[in-house]
This record gives structure tokens, C-alpha cells and sequence, in this order.
């Protein structure tokens, strides 16, 4: 088992620190909320400043879904072979190259001139971040005990919620100083850095951790995450990933595909400035985290099933968006009061859907390739969702894209209604000691 995960003979030379197991979850923890909060600001830099961008002149409504369509498409895509990569590959070196690499995407598109130029890095950046999430997975399901796993994973959404705020805050701040180019500049900037000191701690914890992968953390499920791995056709026949796969792909129209387009809602409905409207819709991530905590308070304590949970946060955004048909247009607190409800359960569905839920099938030795599926599928919504929105609001206008997402929202509520008391498991044989995963190697 050591040499799994490490250099064996490095221990005999080398202590591990005196410190308690729960110390150094909280400091893997941390270390991977930090490396997210970064990464997230390197992923809705162009989102922060499309509003920027169009009301410029420097691309047409259309034109900019078309880009937001392509890195959620690319991303979505990317998120399979992520969570693959990160089952077979140091999830430390993979997590690395996504933040180089799209730390070098942002600075291009920076400097980019063309539309042509600006579609292709924006591409390559969704599949560098595509490889972000899935390995923090499989080191959370490996490396964490039950309770520090679930502290960490919904921990995660206020990375996910105040990274969100970051992009957004620095976004608005820069493009009023210097324009929209300095965000990405400053996007750029802080995935390098990041990028470095990832490497550095990541490499630090592995390294003790691999010299005492029982004691470190203190008992944990990592001789589960280490077992057979099912085959991935197996495993996506499941009947329970069979039946989240809708409305997993619908909560992405609404997580991003829709808060994308509110800065601009607001600018188009209200007349404020692309500054204003940004700085307006700011807190609206902070949301996210109220709506991970009380995912997470009413799965077990008050509903029985992440699939439950999503199904009464599904209801609950399907009231919002309806009253929103109806009022959206008639006072902006009213709008953005509307809109903070359904952001609040859409992340909560996420909380559920992307983090929790994949970590039932560590035990299959899958857990950071259901996660990257599951995310596929959500940023395939996204996708799908910021080129359709962008044609609706074009040429119908914003009641009938507001209508789009009141009918996904509904559709989702079916679904997990349906499947609310499927198991999450899979038909699997005995342990396999030659199908086994390779390391958590540095």
C-alpha cells in the first residue's frame, strides 16, 4: 500500500510532522479551496466581461453566445477525460496543467484581435479547466475520512460562490479603471501563481501522507476508493445515472448559462451602465453558499437522498422562475430578488449533483469519472443554454428566454421526483487486484 502511493524508502528517513490528523484534512482542505477560488476567476473572466465586450461594439449578442457555447462545450466534453485522467494520473500534476495552461489562455486573450482568436483560446481554456474539479475528487474520496469529506465538499461551494464574487468584483473594478483586457490580464496573473503554490503544498501533504496513508488522516474509506474499478459502460447504464442525467443537464442551463446573461438582462431592461450591472449582481454567488449549507441540512436531516433534496430545490427555482415570468420586468430589486432565489437553489442542486452524489461511487474506484461525467453533462447544458439564450433574447426577447428556463426547471422537478429513492449503486463483481487504480503518487 505505501509504495502505491509514494516512495517507501524516503519514510525510514523522514518524519512525519507531530500534528493531529484533523490538522492536516483542514490543511489539504484549505489548500484546495484556495486552488479553486483561483480557478474559478480564470473560468468567468470572459463572462465578467462580455457585457463589457458588447456593449463596446467589440462583438454582437450573438457572437458572444456563440464563445460562451464553445468553452462550456469544450469544458463539458473535457470533463470526462478529466475525471478519467484523474482515476489513472497524479491528480496533483493534472490539477498543475489546468491552471498553467489557462493561465496562459487568459493572458492571450488579453491580447486577442480577432473573433477567430478569441473562440479558439476560449476553447482551450474550457478543457484546461475541465481537468480542475475531477481530481479533487478523487483525492477527497482517497485521502479524507466520511465526516472530513463531507465537510470538504460542501466546503467547496463557497470556493465555487466567492471565487464566482472574485471574478465578478475584479472584473467590474478593472474594466471601469482599464477595460476589459486588464481582467483577463489580471485572471492570468493569479492562475500562475496559483498554479505554483498548488504544486508546492500538494506535493508537501502527499509527500507525509504516502509515508502514513492509514494514520495521516486519521481512518478513512481509501481502501474503498482503491478498489476495483466497474467499467464505465456499467456504470453509466446504472439506473440512477440514468435518471439524473436530465436533470443534471438542465440545472447547468441554470446554473451558468442563466447567470451569465443576468449583468445583461439588467443593462438591456434597466438602462444601468455594463459596470453597474456587474457590481448589481456580485452578491449573487454569495447565494451559493447559503444554498450548499442548506442542501446539506436538509439531506438527511429533513429529506432522505441527495435526490430528494435536488427534487424540492428544483421545485422551489421552478416558483421563482414563475413569478419572474411574470414580474421580471417590472422593478430591478424585485428581479434581482427573484433571480438571488433561484442562483440560491440551483447551487444548493449543484452541492448535490457534482459533489456529494460522486462521492457514493469512491467505492467502485470511479469517483472523480462520475464526478467529471456529471459535470459534463451540466456545462453540456450550459453550453446549450448560452447559445439558445443569447437567439431567444436576439429575437424573441428576454420573457420568452425567462420562459425556457421556467419549463427546464419543471422538467428537472419530474425527473427527480421519479428517481428520488433509487439506490446509488452498481452490479459489480468481487475486488479485482489487477483492475486497481493507480497512485495519489507526487
Amino acid at each position: 500500500m505505501v509504495e502505491s502511493f509514494g516512495k517507501a524508502n524516503r519514510c525510514k528517513d523522514e518524519k512525519v510532522k507531530p500534528v493531529t490528523p484533523g490538522f492536516r484534512a483542514k490543511r489539504l482542505i484549505r489548500i484546495c479551496w484556495v486552488m479553486y477560488f483561483c480557478a474559478y476567476i480564470g473560468r468567468l473572466s470572459y463572462s465578467a466581461c462580455m457585457p463589457a465586450m458588447v456593449h463596446s461594439g467589440f462583438l454582437e449578442k450573438t457572437a458572444a453566445g456563440v464563445i460562451g457555447t464553445v468553452f462550456f462545450t469544450c469544458y463539458g466534453f473535457g470533463q470526462t477525460a478529466g475525471g478519467l485522467v484523474a482515476d489513472r494520473f497524479s491528480p496533483g500534476n493534472v490539477v498543475f496543467s489546468g491552471l498553467f495552461v489557462s493561465a496562459v489562455c487568459n493572458a492571450l486573450m488579453a491580447a486577442a484581435t480577432g473573433y477567430g482568436s478569441l473562440v479558439t483560446v476560449w476553447a482551450v481554456n474550457g478543457l484546461c479547466q475541465s481537468v480542475i474539479w475531477p481530481p479533487l475528487v478523487r483525492v477527497f474520496s482517497s485521502m479524507l475520512s466520511p465526516t472530513d469529506r463531507m465537510r470538504g465538499s460542501v466546503s467547496m461551494s463557497s470556493a465555487t460562490a466567492l471565487g464566482s464574487l472574485a471574478a465578478y468584483l475584479l472584473s467590474a473594478s478593472l474594466i471601469a479603471l482599464s477595460g476589459w483586457r486588464a481582467a483577463f490580464a489580471a485572471a492570468s496573473f493569479i492562475l500562475f501563481a496559483m498554479a505554483f503554490a498548488w504544486k508546492v503544498v500538494y506535493r508537501d501533504i502527499l509527500r507525509d501522507w504516502s509515508c502514513d496513508p492509514v494514520g495521516f488522516f486519521g481512518k478513512t474509506d481509501s481502501h474503498r476508493a482503491l478498489g476495483s474499478q466497474v467499467p464505465l459502460l456499467q456504470l453509466l447504464l446504472s439506473p440512477t445515472i440514468l435518471t439524473i442525467l436530465t436533470p443534471v443537464f438542465i440545472h447547468g442551463i441554470l446554473k451558468e448559462g442563466m447567470t451569465v446573461w443576468i449583468p445583461t438582462f439588467i443593462v438591456e431592461t434597466y438602462g444601468t451602465t455594463p459596470a453597474v450591472s456587474i457590481t448589481l449582481t456580485t452578491f449573487l454567488p454569495l447565494l451559493g453558499i447559503g444554498g450548499a449549507y442548506l442542501a446539506k441540512h436538509l439531506n438527511g436531516d429533513r429529506i432522505k437522498g441527495e435526490i430528494s433534496t435536488a427534487c424540492l430545490l428544483f421545485a422551489m427555482s421552478s416558483v421563482s422562475l414563475l413569478a419572474f415570468v411574470r414580474f421580471g420586468t417590472v422593478n430591478l430589486l424585485a428581479s434581482l430578488g427573484l433571480l438571488c432565489l433561484v442562483v440560491g437553489c440551483v447551487l444548493g442542486i449543484n452541492t448535490m449533483f457534482i459533489l456529494i452524489i460522486p462521492l457514493h461511487y469512491g467505492k467502485y474506484g470511479r469517483a472523480a469519472t462520475v464526478s467529471g461525467v456529471l459535470n459534463a453533462v451540466t456545462y453540456l447544458g450550459t453550453a446549450v443554454s448560452m447559445g439558445c439564450t443569447g437567439y431567444l433574447v436576439q429575437s424573441r426577447g428576454w420573457k420568452s428566454a425567462a420562459t425556457g428556463w421556467l419549463l427546464a426547471s419543471a422538467l428537472a422537478l419530474v425527473f427527480t421526483f421519479a428517481g428520488r429513492k433509487l439506490p446509488f449503486a452498481v452490479r459489480t463483481s468481487e475486488p479485482d487486484e489487477g483492475n486497481r487504480p493507480p497512485s495519489l503518487r507526487v
